[in-house]
């Protein structure tokens, strides 16, 4: 009998699974014995579709409290089939190619080698990953071809795959960052322990909407600046001074260029209490 060597957590916040854009090679992916799929979803409402109940392969659980995703990819760590190696992170709106899962059981996976992550665009323009060995800004250095990087980086959390021995000997994943950040602490982590990511010569489409603060909502860029403060003052405390002066130039350009006058004021908060 055949057995996934990954798994794949996608977390759902009101949509349904059949609407992500990833769903067709996901089921395809389960049908041919690839993954084990945890579909996490956090909406208020409970879905009732069939085929999340009809495969011994695809687990569904719906937590209304919406805990975000440190709480969900731990639940999905914790019921991993056994003999699962890979850990894959997805988010609903992003959209995997073809060949994702084919490239992935071609890796050449060591004790050293613990996360591999695909070029991330939103449009034309590449989001992940990035080198992290200085302040992330809109300026920084993006790692833009398929290589093995011992420098730090870091990759948004949604197709990114991990070594579960290795997620499991950091304590999974820290529900400091239930939500934002969560990307951050967990490169940040791989760079402590002195460990290789692979960037993958695949390319995926995700919609980062947090990136322009005419959009983000009050209530998420409050998560957001409470997220920036707890890694940089617990974790990368050495990058603290950078970023409390990118606070404070941001604050100068959100009051010169956001409407919503609430945004430019939390981010000077944010660089008092930092």
């Amino acid at each position: 009998m055949t057995i996934p060597k990954i798994v794949v957590v996608i977390v759902l916040y009101q949509q349904r699974f059949s609407q992500s854009p990833s769903f067709d090679l996901l089921m395809k992916a389960v049908k041919e014995k690839k993954i084990q799929l945890v579909v996490y979803d956090n909406s208020p409402v409970k879905q009732l579709e069939p085929l999340l109940e009809q495969n011994e392969d695809i687990s569904y659980y719906h937590d209304p409290s919406n805990p975000g995703l440190a709480t969900a990819y731990n639940y999905a760590l914790n019921h991993a089939q056994q003999n699962i190696r890979y850990f894959v992170t997805l988010d609903h709106d992003s959209q995997l190619t073809a060949t994702y899962f084919d490239t992935l059981l071609t890796i050449d996976w060591t004790d050293e080698l613990v996360a591999a992550v695909p070029l991330v665009y939103a449009g034309s323009n590449q989001i992940s990953p990035v080198f992290a060995d200085r302040y992330i800004n809109r300026q920084v250095e993006k790692v833009e071809r398929s290589q093995l990087s011992q420098r730090r980086i870091m990759a948004i959390n949604s197709g990114a795959v991990f070594s579960i021995k290795f997620l499991k000997e950091i304590g999974g994943f820290n529900l400091d960052f239930p939500l934002d950040f969560l990307d951050h602490w967990l490169f940040w982590t791989i760079y402590q322990f002195k460990k290789t990511v692979f960037i993958l010569p695949e390319k995926m489409e995700h919609d980062l909407s947090v990136l322009d603060y005419q959009k983000v909502s009050v209530t998420r860029y409050q998560s957001i600046l409470k997220a920036e403060k707890t890694f940089y003052q617990n974790y990368d405390k050495e990058m603290l001074p950078r970023h409390r002066k990118q606070l404070l130039l941001r604050t100068v350009k959100q009051f010169l260029t956001v409407r919503n006058r609430k945004i430019w004021r939390l981010t000077l908060q944010s660089f008092t209490e930092n």
